[in-house]
């Protein structure tokens, strides 16, 4: 499969996956020094765009609007810095930093993607905006929300028996294993590396939180928030072995 052909992206070299704790959005703000080329009536707080972000996901309680609440049920945030392409591949609704000020209204969530325009999610509208409008704008870092796997390992190795594998080869579109179904196998590991490689990942055939992130944008789950909505199962050009 490719994910640059499904999405419109260009290749680009491997980043490795990176787990930042995130910092409280300050409570003073300033229209002055956003960049000029957004409205800003889209540009809001980060709590505000993390509300909509989490809106997207079904998460409406105001007490539930915070990170790394997964022993209830709810949501984890991983921050992102890294290209373009590379959180473009991820194909997940997102949060984004623009760059070029210091006030707290910095922040706008990325609902979805339609060819060459992205759907900012406002608290009362989602709005159309020219792709590489937002791209100008961008301080090359985000925040990502992700649900975690009902597992205590920290990242998926090769080789280990966990029952999460089973949904892992059903997002991929992998048939089960061989023998024990709960099986980190070869067949996997060698999906998995090639499937990093699309994302623009370290291809080390382990599935840490950005690569469960990237495996939830493409997979075929419809409880999770995606800029385009193919998922892998459905591609022409995925192998099903």
């Amino acid at each position: 499969f490719n994910l640059r052909t499904t999405l419109g992206l260009s290749a680009s070299s491997p980043s490795p996956e990176k787990s930042l704790s995130l910092t409280e959005a300050s409570s003073m703000s300033s229209q002055a020094s956003l960049p000029a080329t957004l409205p800003p009536h889209l540009v809001t707080v980060r709590e505000e765009a993390l509300k909509q972000l989490f809106g997207l996901w079904g998460i409406s309680k105001p007490e539930e609007f915070k990170c790394g609440r997964a022993s209830h049920g709810d949501l984890r945030c991983q921050n992102f810095r890294g290209s373009w392409d590379h959180l473009l591949n991820l194909n997940v609704s997102v949060v984004l930093e623009l760059e070029g000020t210091e006030a707290a209204e910095r922040f706008l969530c990325v609902e979805r993607r339609e060819e060459d325009l992205l759907w900012i999610r406002t608290a009362s509208a989602s709005l159309p905006v020219p792709l590489d409008q937002i791209r100008a704008s961008w301080s090359g870092r985000a925040i990502l929300a992700y649900r975690p796997l009902p597992t205590d390992k920290r990242a998926l190795r090769p080789g280990i028996s966990d029952p999460v594998m089973v949904e892992i080869r059903q997002q991929l579109g992998l048939s089960p294993a061989t023998g024990d179904p709960n099986r980190f196998d070869e067949t996997l590991r060698n999906r998995i590396q090639s499937f990093q490689r699309e994302l623009g990942l370290r291809p080390d055939g382990l599935i840490g939180t950005l690569t469960l992130i990237g495996i939830e944008g493409h997979g075929s789950r419809t409880d999770v928030p995606k800029l385009v909505s193919t998922p892998i199962a459905e591609r022409h050009d995925v192998h099903h072995p």
